[in-house]
C-alpha cells in the first residue's frame, strides 16, 4: 500500500523539477536570444560606425586629442552622435570593439589595453564622384569607401 504523503511529497518534487527546469529553459533563451541580437550586426552597421568613429577620432585630432580611453569611447559616441543617442552602452562597446579591430589591423590606430592613438593624422577628404565624406590615414589607399573611386579631394574647411 501506498502511503498518501510519500505519494504527494513525489509529486509535489516532480512538479518542482519540472518548473525548475522550464525555468532554466527560459533563462538559457532570453540569454541565448539575447547573445544572437548582440553578436548579429550586419556589415553595413559596422561600416557605418566606423566611419562615425573616424569622425569622431578626426575632430578630437583637429582639437590635439591623440589619446583615447577605450572604455569611454561608448558613451561619448552616444553622448555626441544622434545616430546612437538611443543605443544601449554595451552593444556599443561591443561593435566598436569590432571597429577598433580594423582600424588596428589597417594602422589607422595603436591599440593598448585599455587605450588606443592615432599614431599619424586622419585626413578628411570627399569622393568626386559619389560625394561620400572618408575619413583616411596616411597608410589607407586613397580611395572612396562607398564606390572605391580614386578621385578624392580635400573636403572644404568651414568658411
Amino acid at each position: 500500500m501506498i502511503n498518501v504523503a510519500n505519494f504527494m511529497s513525489i509529486q509535489f518534487i516532480e512538479i518542482v523539477s519540472i518548473a525548475a527546469k522550464f525555468y532554466l529553459c527560459l533563462l538559457y533563451m532570453s540569454f541565448y536570444s539575447a547573445s544572437i541580437k548582440f553578436h548579429l550586426m550586419s556589415a553595413t552597421d559596422l561600416r557605418e560606425l566606423e566611419w562615425y568613429l573616424r569622425d569622431h577620432l578626426f575632430r578630437n585630432l583637429s582639437h590635439g586629442k591623440r589619446k583615447f580611453e577605450i572604455q569611454n569611447l561608448p558613451e561619448e559616441m552616444i553622448k555626441v552622435y544622434l545616430r546612437y543617442r538611443d543605443s544601449d552602452v554595451d552593444k556599443m562597446s561591443f561593435m566598436i570593439s569590432q571597429v577598433l579591430k580594423q582600424l588596428s589591423s589597417k594602422s589607422v590606430i595603436t591599440q593598448s589595453q585599455a587605450s588606443l592613438e592615432v599614431p599619424g593624422s586622419l585626413n578628411r577628404l570627399q569622393c568626386s564622384k559619389c560625394f561620400y565624406i572618408c575619413y583616411l590615414s596616411e597608410n589607407e589607399p586613397k580611395k572612396c569607401f562607398r564606390c572605391f573611386s580614386a578621385q578624392l579631394h580635400s573636403f572644404p574647411d568651414k568658411k
